[in-house]
């Protein structure tokens, strides 16, 4: 249904008139303006694709009960692809970088849906929760890092921990060196020196 105000701009502008019979003609419109954008999506949301340059009011209308939309728009703001993730977290893949960092930062499970994240992204995922680095494949050595020091238990999670990520496991707890797969010989070592008993993890 249209709206009041709508309706009073109907009167006065045969753009209105024209979407609010049928919302497609928005296609036949050039420039329309954002109360016409906006009665064309109120009806039918999947002619976003046809307003060049939509205004984030606009995008977040088209958006709203139907993600899938986010395909229709060449640059959709930030609001809109965290709108679409919260509904959709698979979409995740279609946004941005930046974005991408928004989205860990308030949802860090959606590290897992991400392919090849950003460093800033990896990062921003292990230190809301370190049990994160086993959804992060090759992640950065200063990832590997900032998880160990958060937990030394978590080197179990890294395929093939750095030497130097190796050796703040062990300084953690000489322990994780059970975790290691292909300890190097300066870490086993350590292990052995901090705690005897860890020789039963030395091959």
């Amino acid at each position: 249904m249209p709206t009041i105000l709508e309706r009073l701009t109907a009167l006065f502008s045969r753009d209105m008139q024209a979407v609010l019979r049928n919302p497609r003609a928005i296609s036949m419109i050039e420039n329309p303006s954002i109360r016409v954008q906006m009665a064309a999506i109120r009806r039918d949301k999947s002619v976003i694709c046809f307003i060049d340059k939509p205004v984030e009011k606009v995008q977040l209308a088209a958006v709203r009960n139907a993600p899938h939309n986010i395909h229709f728009i060449a640059s959709p703001g930030e609001k809109v692809q965290l709108s679409v993730i919260r509904h959709k977290p698979g979409y995740i893949g279609f946004i941005s970088n930046p974005t991408e960092l928004t989205a860990v930062e308030r949802m860090p499970e959606f590290i897992s849906l991400i392919n090849k994240p950003a460093v800033k992204v990896q990062l921003m995922a292990v230190l809301k929760d370190p049990a994160h680095i086993a959804s992060i494949k090759e992640p950065a050595e200063k990832v590997q890092l900032a998880t160990v020091q958060k937990n030394p238990e978590y080197i179990r999670h890294i395929e093939s921990p750095t030497v130097k990520v190796q050796h703040m496991a062990i300084q953690g707890n000489a322990d994780t060196l059970r975790h290691i797969k292909s300890p190097a010989d300066t870490v086993q070592l350590a292990a052995v020196q901090a705690k005897g008993e860890t020789i039963r993890y030395v091959s």
